[in-house]
């Protein structure tokens, strides 16, 4: 597995709550789900293992599409620079915080 796998899949395992300098961003939708609904939501983003060459064609592990209570959500990770102005295209060359 490649180290931007083995990051993300440590970042889905503990949402809601990412280290510092993560940040978590909900659409407005999912930010007014019901307590229950969205707890139910993050712990089926955080058992999701369902990997494949259709959904991580560059074994990154940073998207996938749950189903929770009927309704279908994506979730993904992207990576910014530390101004979060530009998304960072070669997460190789990412400087360390």
């Amino acid at each position: 597995m490649c180290q931007i796998a083995s990051v993300n899949d440590s970042l889905r395992k503990s949402l809601p709550f990412l280290p510092l300098p993560h940040r978590l961003h909900l659409s407005s939708f999912v930010a007014h789900l019901p307590e229950g609904s969205l707890c139910r939501l993050f712990g089926t983003i955080r058992s999701f293992e369902t990997f494949g060459r259709n959904n991580d064609p560059y074994r990154e592990h940073d998207y996938g599409i749950v189903e929770v209570e009927g309704d279908r959500y994506i979730w993904k990770f992207d990576y910014f620079d530390v101004n979060k102005h530009q998304k960072i295209a070669n997460l190789q060359a990412m400087p360390r915080i």
